[in-house]
């Protein structure tokens, strides 16, 4: 249950800032992890079930930036309303 509950925040907090994220896919090293990537940019988020004391549930750089492409066509949307493209 709390694997679901992790994974959910994740996808949330991802998809809060742009990222369509891909199915859920388990690490083939390390059990306790799952991972998944934006569709558009890559970006990733991790869930490691049985973090260390010095590590967090939930990581990856889809959850630290925007995506990529998001807000490269914002730039592109604000520079036509500027020169009224």
């Amino acid at each position: 249950m709390r694997d679901i509950q992790l994974k959910c925040e994740a996808k949330e907090a991802a998809t809060r800032r742009g990222h369509d994220m891909k199915r859920w896919e388990r690490n083939t090293f390390f059990t306790a992890q799952w991972g998944t990537r934006c569709r558009k940019c890559g970006a990733g988020v991790w869930v490691n079930l049985h973090p260390l004391p010095n590590e967090t549930e939930i990581v990856g750089p889809a959850l630290a930036v925007g995506c990529k492409t998001v807000l490269a066509d914002e730039g592109f949307q604000a520079c036509r309303m500027i020169w009224n493209l």
